[in-house]
Order: C-alpha cells, then sequence, then structure tokens
C-alpha cells in the first residue's frame, strides 16, 4: 500500500511537470500581426462607442434646449398676447370714457342753450 502511495506522490507532480515544460510554439510574425490587428480593431470599437455615448450626451443636452426655447416661446407668445389684450382693453376703455365725455359735452351745449322755463 505505501508502494502505491509513494508511485502515485511521485507520478503526480513529475506528471505535471512535464505538462508545464511543454515546448512552446514560437510566435511568428503574421500571428503577431494578427493579434496586433485585432487590438487595433478592439480600440477603434471602444472609440466609436465613446463618441456614440458623448454624441448621445450632447443629443439630449440639445433636445432639452430645444424644449426649454420653446417653453420660453411659448411663454414669450403668452405674455405679449396678454399684454396685447390688456391694452386693446385699456383702449376700448379710454374710447368708451372719450364718447361718454363727448356725449357729455354735446348734451351740456344743446342743454345750456335752452331756457328751462
Amino acid at each position: 500500500m505505501k508502494s502505491k502511495i509513494l508511485s502515485a506522490a511521485i507520478a503526480l507532480p513529475l506528471a505535471l511537470a512535464l505538462t508545464s515544460c511543454e515546448a512552446k510554439k514560437p510566435e511568428t510574425t503574421e500571428d503577431k500581426m494578427s493579434a496586433g490587428a485585432d487590438k487595433v480593431a478592439e480600440g477603434v470599437k471602444e472609440m466609436t462607442d465613446a463618441a456614440a455615448s458623448s454624441a448621445k450626451k450632447a443629443e439630449e443636452k440639445a433636445k432639452a434646449a430645444g424644449e426649454k426655447a420653446v417653453e420660453d416661446a411659448k411663454e414669450a407668445v403668452s405674455g405679449a398676447a396678454d399684454a396685447a389684450a390688456d391694452a386693446a382693453s385699456d383702449a376700448a376703455k379710454a374710447a368708451a370714457d372719450a364718447a361718454k365725455a363727448a356725449k357729455d359735452a354735446a348734451d351740456a351745449a344743446v342743454g345750456g342753450g335752452q331756457n328751462p322755463e
């Protein structure tokens, strides 16, 4: 039994040592070029993703700014319409007051020339 354990204790590290020391195939220039091309492609993809992310953020900012501009324009138009309505109302009131004053003046002129007997 001791010999089986002893054999396994020697064989196992020996097998691991042989597999780790296996002769490695030297890298060819073609392999190096292919690996370099893969790295370049990966870098380009990362840059494209970063640019797309930046473009999306810029688009979102532009959209928000456009929506704010639309809201500001609506408020400005609403304010201008309110101001115009107020001015028209004031002008109508002034015209009505002027018409009343003219009527009163005409009545006074007609009534002032008569004898109240």
